[in-house]
């Protein structure tokens, strides 16, 4: 008897509970609470909002229901549930056709551009209201690789949007990809005549594209042009200094590469390291006395002194690189002993020999040992 009266009591509680439930439902608009909460960006509280939303009220609206279930679902990323939301509330005559551009959004987002591109045909002339869903479709056609389409779609933004000219922009990306350079290279001189807001990373933008296509002549004038505009900008520089490496222009390159070291002081060692490739020892010397980290600056002098062959130079480094550290390194120490051979003072040379142990400098610790036993049977051999 006594648990058939807790089963009882229980019983009561569920029932209360319940009709509590639908008494706060009836007091509270779900719907309007979780399109609140979905403004301020509680989209899971908004979700479970509207999973308790009681859908069997007299005159419900179902329209604007499944279009907040899908607007929800699409911030939530679940964009194949989203579309089947936003399909259901097309269902009801008034629906607004806006609901086509949130399927069109959900369905780029899944990748189904062919989707996309119907739900864009079906919002009609709100699809080519705006300018940013006009090279929306051009992107969906792109994706959809069907490249004409796409330009042609730009074409045709670029004149009913008063020439505006990120058009313009988008169709160039799309030219390099091409390979259609001449034509992308028309496009960015439109471009940048056609536009009062050219920045600097514009120019970057244009030449990367520019080099990645191996179209380095063009991106150098881009860059070029850019840099007359904006002289300090650092990245245009070193993009240029790194293009006229590629063409092998090593000395145009270092005084690029200086030229940034003015604005930003990490950019010194690389250019004292390629005036030392372009074989302008005293000026790489200079710009490395610049450098400020210390074992770097000593290994790129001890190069600089063996490529200009300044060997007496080199030795009386010996004390500050073991100072440093640097002479645990055993590239160091190969680099020394090449300078006392070269210096004639071999038994140095062959004490820094010994100590070496990897394979590749082991391989040329045995052509150095072979040298100078043949200067020591016949030193003129040596000169």
């Amino acid at each position: 008897m006594r648990a058939l009266l807790i089963l009882l009591f229980i019983a009561s509680l569920t029932v209360a509970n319940a009709s509590q439930k639908r008494d706060i439902q009836e007091k509270v608009d779900l719907i309007s609470l979780a399109a609140l909460l979905t403004n301020d960006g509680f989209y899971h509280r908004a979700d479970n909002t509207l999973n308790d939303v009681n859908t069997s009220v007299k005159n419900f609206n179902f329209s604007y229901y499944y279009t907040l279930r899908g607007v929800v679902s699409n911030k939530l990323q679940d964009y194949k549930s989203a579309v089947d939301y936003f399909d259901k509330a097309l269902k009801y005559p008034k629906t607004d056709k806006k609901v086509y551009l949130y399927i069109a959004d959900a369905s780029f987002k899944m990748k189904d551009y062919r989707r996309t591109i119907k739900a864009l045909d079906n919002a009609g002339e709100l699809a080519s209201s705006k300018s940013n869903l006009v090279a929306f479709r051009a992107e969906a056609y792109w994706q959809l690789k069907e490249y004409n389409k796409a330009i042609i779609t730009l074409d045709k933004g670029y004149k009913r949007f008063n020439n505006k000219s990120s058009f313009i922009k988008q169709k160039f990306f799309y030219l390099v990809q091409l390979s259609l350079f001449q034509e992308a290279l028309e496009a960015s001189k439109l471009y940048l005549k056609s536009t009062k807001d050219v920045d600097s990373q514009t120019y970057l933008a244009f030449a990367t594209a520019l080099s990645k296509s191996n179209e380095n002549t063009k991106a150098i004038k881009m860059l070029e042009r850019g840099r007359l505009i904006f002289a300090s900008d650092v990245k245009l520089t070193i993009l240029l200094a790194h293009l006229y490496v590629n063409e092998g222009d090593i000395y145009t390159a270092a005084n690029l590469f200086e030229n940034a070291s003015y604005y930003e002081h990490k950019y010194t060692k690389e250019s004292s390291e390629l005036y030392r490739r372009a074989k302008a020892f005293i000026h790489a010397l200079y710009l490395n006395s610049q450098v400020l980290e210390q074992k770097e600056k000593l290994k790129q002098r001890l190069a600089i002194y063996i490529e200009f062959k300044e060997y007496d130079m080199a030795m009386a480094m010996h004390t500050s690189l073991k100072r440093s550290g640097l002479m645990d390194i055993e590239d160091i120490r190969y680099a020394m002993a090449f300078v006392y051979y070269k210096s004639y003072k071999f038994d140095k040379s062959e004490e820094l020999l010994s100590t070496l142990s990897k394979p590749d400098l082991f391989s040329k610790a045995i052509t150095l040992r072979n040298n100078m036993q043949k200067c020591r049977l016949d030193k003129w051999s040596c000169i």
